[in-house]
C-alpha cells in the first residue's frame, strides 16, 4: 500500500508541476518576447564566494575555451603514472571530488577536476540558448589535449557521465580506464529502471522545469543527502550568488532525453555503441539508495566489455551524490581498482 501511495503522491506533484510550468512557460515566453533585453556573454562568480570553503584547500587553475574561463583543480605529482579525472554533474562542481583527492594523491596519483562551464568557479553563459551538450563535449574534449592528459582513468557522475561517456570517443587514446558512478546514457537502459525511479525522475524534471533558473541549490542537496552539513550547503550554493547564474543549474535536467527522438540522444546512441566495444577496465560503482538511478549498473556491466574483469562495486547507505555521502569509501575502491 506504501507503494501505491507514493506512486499516487508523485503523479499529483508530476501533474501540478507540468500545468504550472506551461502557465509559467506562456508567461515568460511573453516576457521575454515583448520586455526582456537578451543576455549576452557570460557571468563570473565572485572569488569572495569561494572563500574558507569547508575541506576545499585546492589551488584554482584556469583555462580559456571557447571564450569561458574554465576553472579546474590539479592536484598531487604533474609527473604521475596515472591521472584520475573528474567530471561532475548536476548541479554541483568539483566541490563534488573533494573527499577524493586526498587519498588518492596519497596513493602517488594526480587528481584533475575540471567546472562544466556553468558551474563552480567556471564562467556562466547569460544566455541559456549557449548552454548546449555540444559545448560540453567540446570543453571536454578540448580540455583533454589543453592539458596533454594521458593514461587517464575518467570518473564520472550524474551529467559528467552523459557528457564524458559521449566525449569518450574522441579522447579514447588518452583514456585508461573507466570508473562510472551513478549515471546514465539516456534513454538506453530505460527497461531496466524500475517504475518508481522512473516516476522520482519525472519528478524531479518537472520540479526543475518549474524552477528553471530559480532551482533552489541549497533545498536539492539538502532533499538529497539528508543530514549534509551547513558547511557543504555552503560549498554547492557557493557559485550561484542569484538566479542568473543558475541558466546552467535550470537547463541541465530538461535535457535529458526521454526518447531516442531528444536532442542529446543523437550522441548517446553512438557513444552506446562505442562502449560496447570498449574493453578497456571498467569498474562500475553505483550506490544502492539512489533514488533515480540505481537500477543501472547492471546496464553498464552488460554494456561495456572492459567490465568483465572488474567487479562491480554497490556503495551501501548512499544515494546518488554517493561521492558527498561515502567519498572515501568511493576513493578507496578507485584506488584499488588502479592498483589491479
Amino acid at each position: 500500500m506504501g507503494v501505491v501511495k507514493q506512486i499516487a503522491f508523485d503523479v499529483v506533484l508530476i501533474c501540478v508541476f507540468t500545468v504550472l510550468s506551461l502557465w509559467k512557460t506562456l508567461f515568460f515566453f511573453l516576457w521575454r518576447l515583448f520586455f526582456r533585453p537578451k543576455r549576452t556573454g557570460s557571468l563570473r562568480t565572485p572569488e569572495e564566494r569561494f572563500s574558507d570553503l569547508a575541506d576545499y584547500p585546492y589551488a584554482p587553475h584556469y583555462m580559456e575555451i571557447e571564450g569561458y574561463r574554465v576553472h579546474y583543480i590539479d592536484e598531487g605529482p604533474s609527473n604521475a603514472d596515472k591521472t584520475v579525472v573528474c567530471l561532475h554533474g548536476e548541479p554541483t562542481w568539483s566541490y563534488l571530488y573533494r573527499k577524493l583527492v586526498r587519498p588518492l594523491t596519497d596513493a602517488g596519483h594526480r587528481v584533475v577536476a575540471p567546472d562544466f562551464i556553468g558551474f563552480g568557479k567556471s564562467d556562466k553563459p547569460s544566455d541559456e540558448a549557449d548552454f548546449t551538450h555540444e559545448l560540453h563535449m567540446r570543453t571536454v574534449k578540448d580540455f583533454f589535449e589543453g592539458l596533454d592528459l594521458t593514461n587517464v582513468t575518467l570518473v564520472v557522475h550524474d551529467w559528467g557521465g552523459i557528457t564524458g561517456l559521449t566525449a569518450l570517443e574522441s579522447i579514447n587514446d588518452r583514456v585508461s580506464r573507466l570508473v562510472i558512478l551513478n549515471t546514465a546514457i539516456p534513454p538506453s537502459g530505460g527497461s531496466q529502471i524500475s517504475f518508481i525511479s522512473k516516476m522520482n525522475f519525472l519528478m524531479w524534471r518537472s520540479s526543475a522545469a518549474f524552477f528553471e533558473s530559480w532551482l533552489p541549490i541549497a533545498r536539492v542537496m539538502s532533499t538529497a543527502v539528508p543530514g549534509i552539513s551547513p558547511d557543504a550547503i555552503k560549498g554547492y550554493t557557493a557559485p550561484f550568488p542569484d538566479r542568473h547564474y543558475k541558466i546552467g543549474a535550470g537547463k541541465w535536467p530538461l535535457m535529458v532525453p526521454l526518447s531516442r527522438h531528444g536532442h542529446v540522444a543523437m550522441y548517446t546512441r553512438p557513444a552506446r555503441e562505442f562502449l560496447s566495444h570498449w574493453k578497456k577496465p571498467s569498474l562500475v560503482m553505483f550506490s544502492d539508495k539512489d533514488p533515480l538511478l540505481r537500477d543501472l549498473a547492471p546496464y553498464f556491466k552488460q554494456l561495456i566489455p572492459g567490465t568483465k574483469d572488474v567487479p562491480a562495486v554497490v556503495i551501501r547507505g548512499a544515494r546518488h551524490f554517493v561521492t558527498e555521502e561515502k567519498g572515501e569509501e568511493v576513493a578507496e575502491r578507485i584506488v584499488e581498482f588502479l592498483e589491479r
